[in-house]
Protein backbone atom coordinates (compact mmCIF):
# COMPACT_ATOMS: atom_id res chain seq x y z
CA UNK A 1 0.00 0.00 0.00
CA UNK A 2 2.82 2.43 0.83
CA UNK A 3 4.91 1.46 -2.23
CA UNK A 4 2.55 3.13 -4.64
CA UNK A 5 2.97 6.91 -5.20
CA UNK A 6 0.25 9.00 -3.52
CA UNK A 7 -0.69 12.59 -3.53
CA UNK A 8 -0.17 14.80 -0.48
CA UNK A 9 -3.87 15.31 0.02
CA UNK A 10 -4.54 11.59 0.11
CA UNK A 11 -1.75 11.03 2.62
CA UNK A 12 -3.13 13.80 4.81
CA UNK A 13 -6.56 12.32 4.71
CA UNK A 14 -5.24 8.90 5.68
CA UNK A 15 -2.83 9.59 8.46
CA UNK A 16 -2.27 13.26 8.80
CA UNK A 17 0.79 15.44 8.51
CA UNK A 18 3.18 12.89 10.08
CA UNK A 19 2.53 10.36 7.29
CA UNK A 20 3.13 13.13 4.75
CA UNK A 21 6.56 13.80 6.29
CA UNK A 22 7.51 10.09 6.26
CA UNK A 23 6.43 9.79 2.63
CA UNK A 24 8.63 12.70 1.70
CA UNK A 25 11.63 11.01 3.40
CA UNK A 26 11.00 7.73 1.53
CA UNK A 27 10.55 9.57 -1.77
CA UNK A 28 6.98 8.54 -2.27
CA UNK A 29 5.62 12.19 -2.70
CA UNK A 30 5.94 12.92 -6.42
CA UNK A 31 3.24 15.51 -7.01
CA UNK A 32 4.40 18.12 -4.44
CA UNK A 33 4.88 21.02 -6.85
CA UNK A 34 1.60 20.44 -8.55
CA UNK A 35 -0.20 20.37 -5.26
CA UNK A 36 1.44 23.57 -4.17
CA UNK A 37 0.35 25.25 -7.37
CA UNK A 38 -3.16 23.96 -6.94
CA UNK A 39 -3.23 25.20 -3.35
CA UNK A 40 -1.99 28.63 -4.43
CA UNK A 41 -4.61 28.79 -7.14
CA UNK A 42 -7.36 27.71 -4.78
CA UNK A 43 -6.28 30.34 -2.22
CA UNK A 44 -6.38 33.02 -4.90
CA UNK A 45 -9.86 31.93 -5.96
CA UNK A 46 -11.05 32.07 -2.37
CA UNK A 47 -9.61 35.54 -1.96
CA UNK A 48 -11.29 36.69 -5.13
CA UNK A 49 -14.61 35.27 -3.97
CA UNK A 50 -14.25 37.05 -0.65
CA UNK A 51 -13.45 40.35 -2.36
CA UNK A 52 -16.42 39.91 -4.66
CA UNK A 53 -18.71 39.16 -1.73
CA UNK A 54 -17.41 42.15 0.18
CA UNK A 55 -17.88 44.43 -2.82
CA UNK A 56 -21.44 43.16 -3.28
CA UNK A 57 -22.19 43.75 0.40
CA UNK A 58 -20.75 47.27 0.19
CA UNK A 59 -22.83 48.01 -2.84
CA UNK A 60 -25.98 46.75 -1.12
CA UNK A 61 -25.26 48.91 1.90
CA UNK A 62 -24.64 51.96 -0.30
CA UNK A 63 -27.89 51.32 -2.13
CA UNK A 64 -29.77 51.12 1.17
CA UNK A 65 -28.17 54.35 2.32
CA UNK A 66 -29.03 56.07 -0.93
CA UNK A 67 -32.64 54.91 -0.62
CA UNK A 68 -32.82 56.21 2.98
CA UNK A 69 -31.27 59.50 1.97
CA UNK A 70 -33.71 59.91 -0.86
CA UNK A 71 -36.62 59.31 1.54
CA UNK A 72 -35.21 61.82 4.05
CA UNK A 73 -34.63 64.43 1.40
CA UNK A 74 -38.26 64.15 0.28
CA UNK A 75 -39.53 64.67 3.84
CA UNK A 76 -37.18 67.60 4.38
CA UNK A 77 -38.33 69.19 1.17
CA UNK A 78 -41.95 68.95 2.31
CA UNK A 79 -41.08 70.51 5.68
CA UNK A 80 -39.19 73.31 4.01
CA UNK A 81 -42.15 74.06 1.80
CA UNK A 82 -44.48 74.21 4.79
CA UNK A 83 -42.10 76.46 6.73
CA UNK A 84 -41.81 78.80 3.78
CA UNK A 85 -45.59 79.06 3.57
CA UNK A 86 -45.84 79.84 7.30
CA UNK A 87 -43.13 82.48 7.04
CA UNK A 88 -44.94 84.09 4.15
CA UNK A 89 -48.18 84.20 6.15
CA UNK A 90 -46.39 85.73 9.15
CA UNK A 91 -44.77 88.37 7.01
CA UNK A 92 -48.12 89.22 5.47
CA UNK A 93 -49.74 89.54 8.94
CA UNK A 94 -46.90 91.78 10.16
CA UNK A 95 -47.21 93.96 7.12
CA UNK A 96 -50.98 94.26 7.63
CA UNK A 97 -50.55 95.13 11.34
CA UNK A 98 -47.88 97.70 10.55
CA UNK A 99 -50.09 99.27 7.92
CA UNK A 100 -53.02 99.43 10.38
CA UNK A 101 -50.79 101.02 13.04
CA UNK A 102 -49.52 103.57 10.60
CA UNK A 103 -53.06 104.43 9.57
CA UNK A 104 -54.09 104.86 13.23
CA UNK A 105 -51.05 107.01 13.94
CA UNK A 106 -51.86 109.17 10.96
CA UNK A 107 -55.44 109.62 12.16
CA UNK A 108 -54.22 110.53 15.67
CA UNK A 109 -51.73 112.96 14.25
CA UNK A 110 -54.45 114.60 12.18
CA UNK A 111 -56.72 114.91 15.22
CA UNK A 112 -53.90 116.37 17.30
CA UNK A 113 -53.11 118.88 14.61
CA UNK A 114 -56.75 119.89 14.40
CA UNK A 115 -56.96 120.30 18.20
CA UNK A 116 -53.71 122.25 18.27
CA UNK A 117 -54.99 124.58 15.60
CA UNK A 118 -58.21 125.14 17.56
CA UNK A 119 -56.25 125.83 20.73
CA UNK A 120 -53.94 128.19 18.86
CA UNK A 121 -56.89 130.11 17.53
CA UNK A 122 -58.37 130.40 21.02
CA UNK A 123 -55.04 131.46 22.48
CA UNK A 124 -54.61 134.07 19.76
CA UNK A 125 -57.97 135.60 20.58
CA UNK A 126 -57.09 135.69 24.26
CA UNK A 127 -53.57 136.93 23.66
CA UNK A 128 -54.72 139.87 21.55
CA UNK A 129 -56.06 141.45 24.72
CA UNK A 130 -52.96 140.56 26.79
CA UNK A 131 -49.38 141.84 26.61
CA UNK A 132 -46.83 141.30 23.83
CA UNK A 133 -45.23 138.35 25.60
CA UNK A 134 -48.46 136.47 25.68
CA UNK A 135 -49.12 137.32 22.01
CA UNK A 136 -46.08 135.27 21.02
CA UNK A 137 -47.47 132.36 23.04
CA UNK A 138 -44.35 132.05 25.26
CA UNK A 139 -45.05 132.11 29.01
CA UNK A 140 -42.03 132.41 31.26
CA UNK A 141 -41.94 130.63 34.66
CA UNK A 142 -42.53 133.97 36.33
CA UNK A 143 -45.78 134.32 34.39
CA UNK A 144 -46.85 130.85 35.55
CA UNK A 145 -46.15 131.75 39.15
CA UNK A 146 -48.20 134.90 38.73
CA UNK A 147 -51.10 132.89 37.32
CA UNK A 148 -51.00 130.49 40.29
CA UNK A 149 -50.93 133.43 42.68
CA UNK A 150 -53.92 134.91 40.88
CA UNK A 151 -55.86 131.66 41.31
CA UNK A 152 -55.07 131.60 45.02
CA UNK A 153 -56.10 135.21 45.36
CA UNK A 154 -59.36 134.43 43.55
CA UNK A 155 -60.11 131.63 46.03
CA UNK A 156 -59.34 133.94 48.95
CA UNK A 157 -61.51 136.67 47.52
CA UNK A 158 -64.30 134.09 47.10
CA UNK A 159 -63.99 133.28 50.81
CA UNK A 160 -64.38 136.97 51.58
CA UNK A 161 -67.50 137.08 49.42
CA UNK A 162 -68.97 133.97 51.06
CA UNK A 163 -69.02 135.28 54.59
CA UNK A 164 -68.54 138.77 55.97
CA UNK A 165 -68.44 137.76 59.63
CA UNK A 166 -66.27 134.71 60.33
CA UNK A 167 -66.73 135.10 64.08
CA UNK A 168 -70.05 133.32 63.76
CA UNK A 169 -68.18 130.06 63.06
CA UNK A 170 -66.09 130.34 66.23
CA UNK A 171 -67.05 127.45 68.49
CA UNK A 172 -67.30 127.34 72.29
CA UNK A 173 -64.82 125.05 74.00
CA UNK A 174 -67.01 124.13 76.98
CA UNK A 175 -69.46 122.28 74.72
CA UNK A 176 -66.71 120.05 73.28
CA UNK A 177 -67.14 117.90 76.39
CA UNK A 178 -70.52 116.14 76.09
CA UNK A 179 -70.50 115.32 79.80
CA UNK A 180 -70.74 119.03 80.58
CA UNK A 181 -73.99 119.28 78.64
CA UNK A 182 -75.36 116.05 80.10
CA UNK A 183 -74.61 117.28 83.61
CA UNK A 184 -76.16 120.67 82.84
CA UNK A 185 -79.40 119.10 81.57
CA UNK A 186 -79.90 116.02 83.72
CA UNK A 187 -77.49 116.38 86.63
CA UNK A 188 -74.68 114.12 87.86
CA UNK A 189 -76.92 111.03 87.66
CA UNK A 190 -76.57 111.03 83.86
CA UNK A 191 -72.78 110.57 84.16
CA UNK A 192 -73.01 107.20 85.89
CA UNK A 193 -73.66 105.49 82.54
CA UNK A 194 -70.44 106.91 81.12
CA UNK A 195 -67.39 104.66 81.30
CA UNK A 196 -65.01 107.57 81.74
CA UNK A 197 -66.47 108.40 85.13
CA UNK A 198 -67.60 104.96 86.35
CA UNK A 199 -65.35 101.89 86.43
CA UNK A 200 -66.71 98.48 85.53
CA UNK A 201 -65.36 96.82 88.69
CA UNK A 202 -66.75 95.59 91.99
CA UNK A 203 -64.58 98.26 93.65
CA UNK A 204 -66.77 100.95 92.13
CA UNK A 205 -68.48 101.74 95.42
CA UNK A 206 -65.93 101.53 98.20
CA UNK A 207 -67.26 100.07 101.45
CA UNK A 208 -64.19 100.73 103.52
CA UNK A 209 -61.39 103.27 103.69
CA UNK A 210 -58.94 100.67 102.31
CA UNK A 211 -60.98 100.23 99.16
CA UNK A 212 -61.19 104.00 98.64
CA UNK A 213 -57.42 104.26 98.99
CA UNK A 214 -56.94 101.45 96.46
CA UNK A 215 -59.21 103.19 93.93
CA UNK A 216 -57.32 106.47 94.35
CA UNK A 217 -53.99 104.69 93.93
CA UNK A 218 -55.27 103.06 90.71
CA UNK A 219 -56.36 106.44 89.32
CA UNK A 220 -53.01 107.98 90.20
CA UNK A 221 -51.20 105.16 88.40
CA UNK A 222 -53.29 105.73 85.26
CA UNK A 223 -52.61 109.47 85.40
CA UNK A 224 -48.89 108.84 85.78
CA UNK A 225 -48.95 106.45 82.82
CA UNK A 226 -51.25 108.23 80.37
CA UNK A 227 -51.50 111.76 81.72
CA UNK A 228 -49.07 113.16 79.15
CA UNK A 229 -51.52 112.14 76.40
CA UNK A 230 -54.06 114.71 77.70
CA UNK A 231 -51.78 117.73 77.94
CA UNK A 232 -53.51 119.62 75.12
CA UNK A 233 -55.37 122.64 76.47
CA UNK A 234 -58.59 122.01 74.53
CA UNK A 235 -59.04 118.34 73.68
CA UNK A 236 -62.06 116.75 72.08
CA UNK A 237 -61.56 113.23 73.42
CA UNK A 238 -59.98 111.92 76.58
CA UNK A 239 -57.98 108.71 76.62
CA UNK A 240 -60.11 105.78 77.80
CA UNK A 241 -57.60 103.75 79.78
CA UNK A 242 -60.11 101.03 80.68
CA UNK A 243 -61.06 99.94 77.15
CA UNK A 244 -58.34 101.10 74.77
CA UNK A 245 -54.96 99.38 74.44
CA UNK A 246 -51.73 101.10 75.42
CA UNK A 247 -50.60 103.47 72.64
CA UNK A 248 -46.90 102.86 73.28
CA UNK A 249 -46.98 99.60 71.36
CA UNK A 250 -49.01 100.83 68.39
CA UNK A 251 -48.31 104.49 67.63
CA UNK A 252 -44.81 104.51 66.17
CA UNK A 253 -43.61 100.91 66.41
CA UNK A 254 -46.28 99.13 64.37
CA UNK A 255 -48.74 101.48 62.68
CA UNK A 256 -46.44 104.46 62.12
CA UNK A 257 -47.22 108.13 62.66
CA UNK A 258 -49.67 110.75 61.39
CA UNK A 259 -48.63 114.38 61.62
CA UNK A 260 -49.93 117.74 60.42
CA UNK A 261 -47.93 120.40 58.58
CA UNK A 262 -48.55 124.09 57.95
CA UNK A 263 -48.49 124.57 54.17
CA UNK A 264 -49.41 128.21 53.72
CA UNK A 265 -50.36 131.23 55.80
CA UNK A 266 -52.04 134.46 54.79
CA UNK A 267 -50.89 137.10 57.26
CA UNK A 268 -53.28 139.76 55.94
CA UNK A 269 -56.46 137.77 56.45
CA UNK A 270 -55.13 135.47 59.18
CA UNK A 271 -55.89 132.22 57.33
CA UNK A 272 -53.77 129.10 57.92
CA UNK A 273 -53.73 126.09 55.58
CA UNK A 274 -52.81 122.67 56.99
CA UNK A 275 -52.33 119.16 55.64
CA UNK A 276 -52.01 115.69 57.18
CA UNK A 277 -49.10 113.46 56.17
CA UNK A 278 -48.19 109.81 56.74
CA UNK A 279 -45.01 108.08 57.80
CA UNK A 280 -43.45 105.21 55.77
CA UNK A 281 -44.70 102.59 58.23
CA UNK A 282 -48.17 104.09 58.18
CA UNK A 283 -48.20 103.99 54.36
CA UNK A 284 -47.44 100.25 54.49
CA UNK A 285 -50.39 99.67 56.82
CA UNK A 286 -52.56 101.84 54.56
CA UNK A 287 -51.77 99.63 51.56
CA UNK A 288 -52.64 96.54 53.59
CA UNK A 289 -55.94 98.17 54.57
CA UNK A 290 -56.81 98.87 50.90
CA UNK A 291 -56.04 95.26 49.93
CA UNK A 292 -58.29 93.93 52.69
CA UNK A 293 -61.11 96.31 51.76
CA UNK A 294 -60.98 95.07 48.16
CA UNK A 295 -61.95 91.57 49.38
CA UNK A 296 -65.31 92.79 50.81
CA UNK A 297 -64.94 90.66 53.93
CA UNK A 298 -65.51 92.30 57.36
CA UNK A 299 -63.47 89.60 59.09
CA UNK A 300 -60.37 90.83 57.29
CA UNK A 301 -60.87 94.33 58.74
CA UNK A 302 -61.45 92.97 62.24
CA UNK A 303 -58.23 90.95 61.98
CA UNK A 304 -56.36 94.09 60.93
CA UNK A 305 -58.01 95.95 63.81
CA UNK A 306 -56.45 93.51 66.26
CA UNK A 307 -53.00 94.11 64.81
CA UNK A 308 -53.31 97.92 64.43
CA UNK A 309 -55.98 99.21 66.86
CA UNK A 310 -55.06 102.88 66.26
CA UNK A 311 -55.22 102.87 62.46
CA UNK A 312 -57.71 105.61 61.57
CA UNK A 313 -59.35 104.20 58.44
CA UNK A 314 -59.83 100.75 59.96
CA UNK A 315 -61.50 102.32 63.00
CA UNK A 316 -63.92 104.27 60.78
CA UNK A 317 -64.82 101.28 58.60
CA UNK A 318 -65.23 99.09 61.67
CA UNK A 319 -67.63 101.66 63.12
CA UNK A 320 -69.75 101.43 59.95
CA UNK A 321 -69.85 97.64 60.22
CA UNK A 322 -70.87 97.75 63.88
CA UNK A 323 -73.58 100.35 63.12
CA UNK A 324 -75.14 97.99 60.59
CA UNK A 325 -75.17 95.21 63.17
CA UNK A 326 -76.87 97.50 65.73
CA UNK A 327 -73.88 97.77 68.10
CA UNK A 328 -73.98 101.55 68.41
CA UNK A 329 -71.90 101.95 71.57
CA UNK A 330 -68.94 100.03 70.13
CA UNK A 331 -69.24 101.96 66.87
CA UNK A 332 -69.09 105.28 68.73
CA UNK A 333 -66.05 104.01 70.65
CA UNK A 334 -64.26 103.27 67.35
CA UNK A 335 -64.95 106.79 66.07
CA UNK A 336 -63.63 108.31 69.28
CA UNK A 337 -60.47 106.21 69.03
CA UNK A 338 -59.84 107.34 65.45
CA UNK A 339 -60.39 110.99 66.37
CA UNK A 340 -58.09 110.63 69.39
CA UNK A 341 -55.33 109.26 67.11
CA UNK A 342 -55.75 112.21 64.73
CA UNK A 343 -55.78 114.67 67.62
CA UNK A 344 -52.37 113.48 68.84
CA UNK A 345 -50.82 114.43 65.47
CA UNK A 346 -52.29 117.94 65.18
CA UNK A 347 -50.11 120.97 64.59
CA UNK A 348 -49.42 123.27 67.53
CA UNK A 349 -51.06 126.23 65.72
CA UNK A 350 -54.23 124.33 64.84
CA UNK A 351 -57.16 125.06 67.14
CA UNK A 352 -60.72 123.75 67.34
CA UNK A 353 -62.08 127.08 68.57
CA UNK A 354 -60.98 129.51 65.88
CA UNK A 355 -62.38 129.67 62.34
CA UNK A 356 -59.14 130.53 60.52
CA UNK A 357 -57.84 126.95 60.02
CA UNK A 358 -58.37 125.37 56.60
CA UNK A 359 -58.04 121.83 55.23
CA UNK A 360 -58.41 120.72 51.62
CA UNK A 361 -60.80 117.78 51.23
CA UNK A 362 -59.37 116.87 47.80
CA UNK A 363 -56.19 115.65 49.54
CA UNK A 364 -56.78 112.03 50.55
CA UNK A 365 -54.88 112.25 53.84
CA UNK A 366 -57.25 114.98 55.10
CA UNK A 367 -60.49 113.11 54.45
CA UNK A 368 -60.31 110.88 57.51
CA UNK A 369 -60.31 113.96 59.78
CA UNK A 370 -63.47 115.31 58.12
CA UNK A 371 -65.26 111.96 58.40
CA UNK A 372 -64.23 111.41 62.02
CA UNK A 373 -65.51 114.85 63.08
CA UNK A 374 -68.75 114.36 61.15
CA UNK A 375 -69.49 110.92 62.63
CA UNK A 376 -68.59 112.07 66.13
CA UNK A 377 -71.04 115.00 65.86
CA UNK A 378 -73.82 112.67 64.68
CA UNK A 379 -73.18 110.26 67.56
CA UNK A 380 -73.36 113.12 70.08
CA UNK A 381 -76.64 114.28 68.56
CA UNK A 382 -78.09 110.79 69.07
CA UNK A 383 -77.08 110.87 72.72
CA UNK A 384 -78.93 114.18 73.18
CA UNK A 385 -75.88 116.47 73.33
CA UNK A 386 -77.29 118.97 70.87
CA UNK A 387 -75.01 121.92 71.66
CA UNK A 388 -71.84 119.88 71.25
CA UNK A 389 -73.09 118.55 67.90
CA UNK A 390 -73.87 122.13 66.82
CA UNK A 391 -70.34 123.31 67.71
CA UNK A 392 -68.68 120.41 65.87
CA UNK A 393 -70.71 120.97 62.69
CA UNK A 394 -69.63 124.60 62.77
CA UNK A 395 -66.03 123.41 62.95
CA UNK A 396 -66.52 121.05 60.00
CA UNK A 397 -67.91 123.92 57.93
CA UNK A 398 -65.08 126.26 58.91
CA UNK A 399 -62.46 123.78 57.63
CA UNK A 400 -63.62 124.22 54.00
CA UNK A 401 -66.45 126.79 53.69
CA UNK A 402 -66.10 127.18 49.91
CA UNK A 403 -66.68 123.53 48.95
CA UNK A 404 -68.49 122.19 52.02
CA UNK A 405 -67.70 118.56 51.00
CA UNK A 406 -69.86 116.84 53.65
CA UNK A 407 -72.85 119.21 53.15
CA UNK A 408 -72.82 120.41 56.75
CA UNK A 409 -75.13 123.31 55.81
CA UNK A 410 -78.00 120.86 55.43
CA UNK A 411 -77.93 119.92 59.13
CA UNK A 412 -76.37 123.00 60.76
CA UNK A 413 -79.72 124.80 60.96
CA UNK A 414 -81.33 121.72 62.56
CA UNK A 415 -78.78 121.58 65.40
CA UNK A 416 -79.06 125.37 65.79
CA UNK A 417 -82.83 125.18 66.25
CA UNK A 418 -82.53 122.25 68.67
CA UNK A 419 -79.99 124.16 70.77
CA UNK A 420 -82.10 127.35 70.74
CA UNK A 421 -79.63 129.55 68.82
CA UNK A 422 -82.30 131.53 66.94
CA UNK A 423 -80.42 134.80 66.75
CA UNK A 424 -77.33 133.06 65.42
CA UNK A 425 -79.39 131.51 62.60
CA UNK A 426 -80.74 134.90 61.52
CA UNK A 427 -77.30 136.53 61.54
CA UNK A 428 -75.64 133.63 59.70
CA UNK A 429 -78.35 133.59 57.02
CA UNK A 430 -77.65 137.29 56.31
CA UNK A 431 -73.84 137.07 56.21
CA UNK A 432 -73.19 133.70 54.58
CA UNK A 433 -73.66 133.08 50.83
CA UNK A 434 -73.54 130.02 48.60
CA UNK A 435 -72.73 129.17 45.00
CA UNK A 436 -75.49 127.09 43.42
CA UNK A 437 -74.43 127.45 39.76
CA UNK A 438 -70.98 125.87 39.50
CA UNK A 439 -70.53 127.24 35.99
CA UNK A 440 -70.50 130.85 37.16
CA UNK A 441 -68.10 130.71 40.11
CA UNK A 442 -68.24 134.44 40.70
CA UNK A 443 -72.03 134.51 41.11
CA UNK A 444 -73.08 134.09 44.74
CA UNK A 445 -76.60 133.50 46.04
CA UNK A 446 -78.22 133.91 49.42
CA UNK A 447 -78.30 131.04 51.89
CA UNK A 448 -82.11 131.07 51.82
CA UNK A 449 -82.01 129.40 48.43
CA UNK A 450 -81.73 126.14 50.36
CA UNK A 451 -85.27 125.09 51.42
CA UNK A 452 -84.18 123.95 54.88
CA UNK A 453 -82.68 127.37 55.64
CA UNK A 454 -85.75 129.12 54.31
CA UNK A 455 -87.87 127.17 56.81
CA UNK A 456 -85.39 127.51 59.70
CA UNK A 457 -85.12 131.32 59.28
CA UNK A 458 -88.90 131.67 59.45
CA UNK A 459 -89.06 129.35 62.46
CA UNK A 460 -86.32 131.33 64.25
CA UNK A 461 -88.12 134.63 63.59
CA UNK A 462 -91.35 133.18 64.98
CA UNK A 463 -89.70 132.04 68.22
CA UNK A 464 -87.82 135.31 68.61
CA UNK A 465 -91.04 137.30 68.29
CA UNK A 466 -92.67 135.06 70.89
CA UNK A 467 -89.82 135.75 73.30
CA UNK A 468 -90.06 139.51 72.75
CA UNK A 469 -93.82 139.51 73.27
CA UNK A 470 -93.45 137.41 76.44
CA UNK A 471 -90.85 139.82 77.81
CA UNK A 472 -93.12 142.80 77.10
CA UNK A 473 -96.05 141.16 78.89
CA UNK A 474 -93.93 140.41 81.94
CA UNK A 475 -92.68 144.00 82.10
CA UNK A 476 -96.24 145.40 81.94
CA UNK A 477 -97.37 143.06 84.72
CA UNK A 478 -94.44 144.06 86.92
CA UNK A 479 -95.15 147.76 86.34
CA UNK A 480 -98.76 147.29 87.39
Amino acid sequence: FYSQPMSSRALRRIRGNRVFEIAQQLGLDESGDEDEEEEYESSEEEEQLETINESTNDKDKEKEKDNGKSQLTEQQKKKKKLNKKKQKKRKQKKKAEEAAKKAKEKEKAKKKKAQQQKNKNKNKKQNQKSSSKQKDGKNTPKDKEKEEEKKENVSLSMEDEICTNWDLLVSESRFFDPNFEMKKKYGSIALEANDEYVEENPYNKPKNAKQARAIKARKNQLNMKYGHLQKRKISLIKFNSQKWPSPYLHFARKTGNIYMELINEDSKKGMKYFQFKYDKDYNIVQLEYKQRCARFNPEEISFLMQQHPYHVDTCLTMSDILNKHGRLEEAADMVERALYRLETGLHSRFSFISSDCRLDYSIIENRSFFLALWKYSQNLGRRGCVNSAFQLTKKVLSLSPLKDPLCSLLCLDYWGLRSGEYQWILQFAKTFKININNEDEEQMDALRMYPNWCYSVAFAKYHQELKESFQKNTKTKDSK
